[in-house]
């Protein structure tokens, strides 16, 4: 999950080693629905595939992120 905690920090302006699973849209300021479409577009041209809107709608906090990309990942 490098690649994906890699394009998490970019776009939420972190240090991956401050990436926790329980950061969401809710708690963490930064992260608006701008920077969350952002962070779509990032991991889907990072790894060439395309979220559903399901799944994009379930991708609201770096732990539920990590688990959309690695069950696509590993498809």
């Amino acid at each position: 999950m490098d690649k994906t905690d890699k394009i998490i920090a970019q776009i939420l302006g972190l240090n991956e080693a401050e990436l926790k699973d329980d950061i969401s849209m809710d708690n963490f300021g930064a992260w608006d629905s701008l920077r969350n479409m952002d962070l779509i577009v990032e991991l889907e041209n990072a790894y060439s595939f395309e979220f559903s809107f399901d799944e994009i709608s379930e991708m609201t906090s770096v732990g539920k992120i990590r688990d959309v990309v690695s069950k696509k990942v590993n498809l």
